[in-house]
C-alpha cells in the first residue's frame, strides 16, 4: 500500500497545466513505447514497453512493461522523461492487472 501511494504521489507531482513547449503525442508499436510530434512527425521509440499514457505536461509517458519469467510474465509500471533518460519501473507496486493508464 504504500508504495501505491508512492507511485500515486509521484504521479500527482508529475501532473501541471500544459505549457508553450513543445507537445507530444505516445503511441505502442511492436511492443514498445514511441512519441512523435502533434502532427505526426519525428517518432522516436523511447522504451520497450506497452499502453503509453504521456503526461499532461508532455514531458513523461507512464507505461506497462512486461517481463518474462519462466513460464509467466510480470507487468510493471514504468515512467519515462521524454527528454531521454532511463525508465524507472515500480517494482514494489501491485502492478500484475496494470493496462491503462491515466495520469
Amino acid at each position: 500500500m504504500k508504495s501505491c501511494l508512492s507511485v500515486l504521489a509521484f504521479l500527482s507531482a508529475s501532473m501541471g497545466l500544459a505549457t508553450a513547449g513543445e507537445r507530444y503525442i505516445a503511441f505502442e508499436r511492436d511492443d514498445a513505447v514511441w512519441i512523435a510530434n502533434l502532427n505526426g512527425t519525428a517518432e522516436k521509440k523511447i522504451a520497450d514497453g506497452i499502453f503509453p499514457a504521456i503526461s499532461p505536461d508532455s514531458t513523461r509517458v507512464a507505461f506497462v512493461t512486461v517481463e518474462k519469467s519462466g513460464a509467466s510474465y510480470a507487468r510493471r509500471i514504468a515512467v519515462v522523461e521524454i527528454a531521454g533518460g532511463k525508465a524507472t519501473i515500480f517494482k514494489d507496486v501491485p502492478s500484475d492487472n496494470s493496462y491503462y493508464l491515466v495520469w
